[in-house]
């Protein structure tokens, strides 16, 4: 399918009020423990040491976490010759997914994500391009939406305690395209501008899979990945786009 378009009352923190509650429970807690004999001291001193845990299994550094990450970065590395030279710097990834992570002991731990991942191809215009013509436009790109689904190993260092810490993830993913355009733009007349968008791009692959390692550090990671598949199917004489991409990740969690 082608379209052409046109175009602040805190509250007051009684401080003596404070004081005088300590001091009376203070007092009270003296009174009750004089009333207690020897025994009775180290009964309560047992029962202190052998505190049950929280029940909960649920945070940064428990059983089981889920929570919400984003990451912007880069397409890296060469095409796979000069006819899908892309423009570095702008061709650009983003990542919207949730993670979840399974403990298994406090050195390693193994997660799944699933979320959305695009990026975005900015094509270089010269003589030497041939993705998807040769046609020389003033802005030409191609824009992969997916839907992915990852699975990764992680290998925890340092201490922590209930957060995430130091860790070194790796892994790989599966993506769906549930959509993937080709963008041209271009100057019209009378100071217009003209940009075609065609979808439905029969010479593309709907499915993609790729390897990476991530280093983090509690709420920050930075993510390599690489695509061991083709975007284009064979028997096309169009040249692989770059296969690496480079990420920082945010997760938003306490």
């Amino acid at each position: 399918m082608t379209k052409n378009l046109k175009f602040t009352s805190y509250s007051i923190f009684n401080f003596q009020l404070t004081a005088k509650l300590f001091v009376i429970a203070l007092v009270f807690t003296s009174i009750f423990a004089c009333k207690n004999n020897v025994v009775a001291q180290a009964v309560v001193f047992e029962e202190q040491v052998d505190t049950t845990p929280d029940p909960s299994s649920f945070g940064p550094n428990k059983k089981n976490f889920i929570h919400l990450f984003v990451g912007f970065g880069c397409i890296v590395g060469p095409a796979e010759n000069a006819g899908s030279a892309i423009k570095y710097g702008i061709s650009s990834d983003l990542e919207i997914a949730y993670r979840y992570k399974r403990k298994i002991s406090n050195f390693y731990a193994w997660g799944t994500e699933l979320g959305y991942h695009g990026s975005s191809f900015i094509l270089k215009q010269d003589a030497q391009k041939t993705l998807p013509n040769s046609t020389i436009n003033k802005n030409e790109l191609f824009k992969f939406y997916n839907l992915a689904l990852g699975i990764y190993n992680r290998f925890n260092f340092g201490r922590r305690g209930n957060a995430i810490g130091n860790y070194v993830d790796i892994g790989g993913n599966a993506e769906f395209p549930f959509s993937i355009v080709h963008i041209a733009t271009n100057d019209g007349a009378n100071g217009t501008v003209v940009k075609t968008l065609t979808s439905h791009l029969d010479y593309v692959n709907k499915l993609n899979y790729h390897a990476f390692i991530r280093f983090g550090s509690n709420r920050y990671a930075l993510k390599a990945a690489y695509r061991f598949s083709d975007l284009f199917k064979s028997g096309n004489a169009y040249a692989e786009l770059p296969r690496f991409a480079v990420t920082l990740q945010v997760g938003i969690h306490k």
